[in-house]
């Protein structure tokens, strides 16, 4: 039996997959189940079923199917044992399938191996860095050229701002059309005529180029 390979995933996952037993003539159930371990790393360090909190469930003939079982691993109830950066492997030992013992190794996974972390609430170590970052991107406006003024200095836009100035020194970066992924800096805004002027830009943008404001 080739291992089954379950892949890399974030420590505390839970991990279900289906493996068999079969010989030449078929699909056999076991006649005794023998015992799931887990090893861990380059080691004879295991957790086997019936350990405690070895996070080991095996169900044979899953379903009522002969030979089909299910196997989880529920990596969050022993953090110590598994542990992030550490390689895996599920063997069955004391397996009886019709007369013959078998001791095999079913699967494979890791935790963590190798992954980049990323802290989703601090920037360079700073909570309140990502907290304005928040603030920041809360603030961002997004709109479209329209039909009128369009230069390379001002634009009519479909923005719905009716106060004056109100975008003056923010940057507008255009998502869309002939200036994707340009940025200028805003020098006035109209909340009239919904007119905005900016640095020039090499290209006058057309009706319907996208925007964002940040």
């Amino acid at each position: 039996m080739i291992p089954i390979e379950l892949g890399n995933h974030a420590a505390g996952s839970v991990l279900d997959f289906i493996w068999n037993t079969y010989l030449a003539a078929g699909s056999y159930t076991r006649s005794t189940n023998g015992t799931i371990r887990v090893y861990k790393g380059n080691d004879v360090v295991q957790l086997a079923d019936g350990d405690a909190n070895d996070g080991i469930t095996d169900t044979e003939d899953f379903d009522a199917v002969t030979g089909v079982h299910h196997c989880r691993i529920d990596t969050s109830v022993n953090p110590t044992f598994y542990a992030a950066g550490n390689d895996f492997n599920v063997v069955v030992a004391g397996m009886v399938v019709n007369g013959y013992t078998f001791n095999l190794c079913i699967a494979r996974f890791s935790l963590e191996k190798g992954f980049d972390k990323v802290d989703a609430v601090k920037i360079d170590g700073l909570a309140a860095a990502a907290t304005k970052l928040k603030t920041a991107l809360g603030t961002e406006v997004t709109g479209a050229a329209a039909a009128g003024t369009l230069s390379t200095t001002q634009m009519t836009t479909g923005l719905t701002e009716t106060r004056d100035d109100q975008y003056n020194g923010r940057t507008l970066i255009f998502t869309s059309g002939v200036l994707t992924g340009v940025s200028t800096v805003i020098q006035d805004y109209n909340g009239t005529s919904k007119m905005l002027t900016f640095t020039a830009v090499a290209t006058a943008p057309t009706a319907g180029d996208a925007f964002i404001i940040v």
